[in-house]
């Protein structure tokens, strides 16, 4: 069984969409809070896989927005361990020190 840091070192930037990476420690984090939340950043559908099913769950979600407001909301809604990866689009351009 994975730990959720070792999994977040591991994880590298998707081309075209944001990652939210997020672990349930507590019976009050569920996956439909956190959809629940991420719905409300977002229309349609929000693609997400289990990477870990047994305690802790360890969930990785796939969006198209800026994943700081995301996380800011997960935290605000006491999530503990979340990790958010902006897209390689996101990262790319013209700017300091590029």
């Amino acid at each position: 069984m994975a730990s959720f840091d070792a999994i977040s070192e591991k994880l590298k930037p998707n081309r075209t969409k944001g990652q939210i990476l997020l672990e349930f420690c507590s019976s009050s984090e569920t996956l439909d809070k956190a959809l629940a939340i991420l719905f409300s950043l977002e229309e349609g559908p929000i693609d997400y896989t289990y990477l870990q099913k047994k305690s802790p769950t360890i969930v990785l979600f796939y969006v198209t927005y800026d994943v700081r407001k995301a996380v800011l909301n997960l935290t605000e809604a006491g999530f503990r361990k979340i990790k958010g990866i902006s897209s390689q689009n996101r990262n790319s351009g013209p700017g300091p020190n590029r």
